[in-house]
C-alpha cells in the first residue's frame, strides 16, 4: 500500500512547477521527505534535492530509516548504476550527492576503484556507507577486509559511527 500511495504521489507531482514546491516547502520547514517529492515536480533538478534536504536538518545515515526518503527521489535524476566509480564521477564534487545516489539502490554496490582510492576516504559520511556496502558482501577478500578497519576508524567517535551504538 505504501508503494502505491508514493507511486500515485510522484505521479501527482509530476505537474507540480518545482518553485511552487520549493515554497510550500520553506514555508512550511524542508523535510527530507519533501525535498525527495521535489524530485518527481516538474523542472527539478538533484541539486535543488540535495539543497531542501540539507536545509531540513536530516541526517543521512545507512540505516533503512535514514535511507528511506533518498529511495523515494525520482530515479531520473539520479545515475542508476552498482559501480562505485561511475556513481563517484556523477556525483563529484558533492560528496553528500554520492551518499544519497548510494543510498538510494538497495543493490549491491561494485567497489570498481584502486585500493588506495578506497583507502582515503576522508569524510566520515562517505566512510560509514561505504562500510555499510562492504558488509553486505557476503565473501570479501583480506584488501576488502582491510578497508573495513580504515573506514571504521574514519567514523569512530562521529555521528556516523552507527555500528558501536548498535
Amino acid at each position: 500500500m505504501i508503494a502505491d500511495s508514493e507511486a500515485e504521489l510522484a505521479a501527482d507531482l509530476a505537474s507540480v512547477a518545482v518553485q511552487d514546491w520549493e515554497n510550500l516547502c520553506a514555508a512550511a520547514g524542508w523535510t527530507a521527505t519533501g525535498a525527495a517529492a521535489l524530485s518527481w515536480c516538474q523542472g527539478a533538478t538533484l541539486p535543488q534535492v540535495l539543497d531542501g534536504w540539507l536545509a531540513s536538518g536530516f541526517p543521512l545515515k545507512p540505516l533503512p530509516e535514514y535511507e528511506r526518503p533518498a529511495r523515494f527521489i525520482n530515479p531520473a535524476l539520479l545515475r542508476q548504476t552498482r559501480s562505485l566509480s561511475a556513481l563517484v564521477e556523477a556525483a563529484q564534487p558533492n560528496a553528500f550527492a554520492l551518499c544519497v545516489m548510494i543510498a538510494h539502490s538497495p543493490e549491491p554496490l561494485d567497489f570498481d576503484m584502486s585500493l588506495e582510492a578506497l583507502q582515503s576516504v576522508p569524510q566520515p559520511q562517505l566512510a560509514a556507507f561505504f562500510k555499510s556496502r562492504m558488509l553486505q558482501k557476503p565473501v570479501r577478500s583480506p584488501d576488502e577486509d582491510q578497508l573495513i578497519v580504515i573506514w571504521t576508524a574514519t567514523v569512530k567517535g562521529t555521528e556516523f559511527d552507527i555500528w558501536e551504538a548498535a
